[in-house]
């Protein structure tokens, strides 16, 4: 987070000076707006993934696991008392 708030004062800093002082051909600007896009593709990737595995972990096998582990515990509370 902290990165893309570094590279979008960096884009505010040299459009300032493109447009407010010299023209450079706006390759830098261009660059850094490349870069912070990037960064925040990945992130969003990184979010998608995790909603992916999460979803691998609620399916009907993980259920039927669960549910044979808290049957054989609550059988054998039973039998204990």
């Amino acid at each position: 987070m902290v990165f893309i708030m570094l590279i979008t004062l960096r884009i505010w800093f040299w459009t300032f000076m493109e447009y407010g002082v010299w023209y450079t051909g706006s390759g830098r600007i261009s660059k850094l707006k490349q870069k912070r896009w990037a960064i925040r593709l990945a992130k969003i990737r990184e979010q998608e993934l995790i909603v992916e595995q999460r979803k691998d972990l609620t399916t009907w096998k993980d259920f039927l696991i669960l549910y044979r582990v808290f049957a054989k515990r609550l059988l054998t509370n039973m039998v204990i008392w």
